[in-house]
């Protein structure tokens, strides 16, 4: 699965090209299939000039921040449900009465966890926010 930087789009698999906005990874494709480098402006292969466009380049100091934002609301939700579940346990030998509480909130922070999985776009979003281009409006 590969993240388009210029679209915003995740493609499923391991794609050479986005299939959204048909720009490729990091690489330049001619017409035959041939793989060149980004910077090329004839294959290096075949020789031929009908080179696909690579997805925009992001500075590598930004690639760490990048993966954080992405991965941000699933690491805080992980969290919480590990101390949820230290918490329930403790709260199970401690008072094992006063658990349907505890029960409801578990309940809730496995939905949201659910949903986090469940939608993608609402993980992209800060990403494509990031990225976008000056002057480009979906």
């Amino acid at each position: 699965m590969k993240l388009c930087f210029s679209c915003g789009r995740v493609t499923t698999g391991i794609p050479s090209y986005c299939h959204y906005c048909g720009k490729t990874y990091n690489v330049r494709l001619c017409s035959r299939g041939h793989i060149s480098p980004r910077s090329a402006n004839v294959c290096s292969q075949c020789g031929s000039k009908e080179l696909s466009t690579p997805q925009r380049k992001i500075p590598f100091l930004l690639k760490p921040l990048i993966f954080l934002l992405s991965h941000l609301v699933g690491i805080i939700l992980i969290f919480s449900l590990v101390g949820f579940v230290g918490f329930f346990v403790y709260k199970l030998f401690i008072d094992p009465n006063g658990l349907l509480p505890l029960m409801c909130i578990g309940f809730l922070l496995g939905l949201l966890f659910l949903v986090w999985m469940m939608l993608p776009n609402f993980i992209r979003s800060p990403i494509r926010w990031l990225f976008r281009k000056k002057g480009h409006k979906k």
